[in-house]
C-alpha cells in the first residue's frame, strides 16, 4: 500500500467488569445444601433418627450433598469459587466455635487421668504423622497439617461423642 508508512491499530476492546451473581449464587447454593442436609439430619427414621438419637450428622451429610452437587450439577466458575473462599473463612471459626461448646465442666469430671491419656494420644499421632510424612517424601508442612487434623480433630470428635451420652 502505496503512501501508509505505518499499519492501522487495533482498537482494545476492554472487557466488563465481572458481575457479582457468583457471590449470591454461591452464598445461595451453601444455603440451600446446608437446610437440605439440616432436614435430612432429622428424618425421623433409621438410618437418620435411631430411637431418640440422630446419628448421622447434619455435617456429614452437607459435606456428602456438597460433594455431590459440585460432581453432578454444572455450577458456574464464580459460584465454586465463592464456595472455595467460604470455607477458608468458615472452617477456622466452625473449629473455635465448637471447641468454645465443650462443657468444661464436663471435661473436668473426665479426670486428669483421661487428659494425660488425651495429651499422649494427640503426641503419638503427630509423631507418626511426621515420621510417615518423610518415609513417604510428603512436604512438612503437610504432614504436620495431616496430624493436626487427625490429632486434634479425632480427639474433638471422641470428646463430642462423650458428651452426648
Amino acid at each position: 500500500m502505496e503512501g501508509i508508512h505505518q499499519l492501522p491499530r487495533a482498537a482494545v476492546v476492554q472487557p466488563a467488569p465481572p458481575k457479582h451473581t457468583g457471590f449470591t449464587q454461591g452464598y445461595v447454593l451453601a444455603i440451600l445444601v446446608a437446610a437440605i442436609s439440616y432436614g435430612i439430619h432429622y428424618l425421623p427414621f433409621p438410618p437418620f433418627r435411631v430411637g431418640e438419637r440422630y446419628p448421622v450428622s447434619a455435617a456429614i451429610i452437607a459435606i456428602v450433598a456438597g460433594v455431590l452437587v459440585r460432581n453432578v450439577l454444572p455450577l458456574p466458575g464464580s459460584a465454586v469459587d465463592v464456595a472455595k473462599g467460604m470455607a477458608r473463612r468458615l472452617i477456622p471459626m466452625t473449629i473455635v466455635l465448637t471447641g468454645a461448646g465443650l462443657n468444661l465442666a464436663k471435661v473436668a469430671t473426665v479426670g486428669s487421668r483421661a487428659l494425660v491419656i488425651t495429651l499422649i494420644c494427640i503426641v503419638v499421632s503427630m509423631a507418626a504423622t511426621i515420621w510417615l510424612g518423610r518415609l513417604l517424601s510428603v512436604w512438612h508442612r503437610t504432614a504436620l497439617l495431616i496430624g493436626a487434623g487427625t490429632a486434634i480433630c479425632g480427639t474433638s470428635a471422641i470428646v463430642a461423642r462423650s458428651e452426648e451420652r
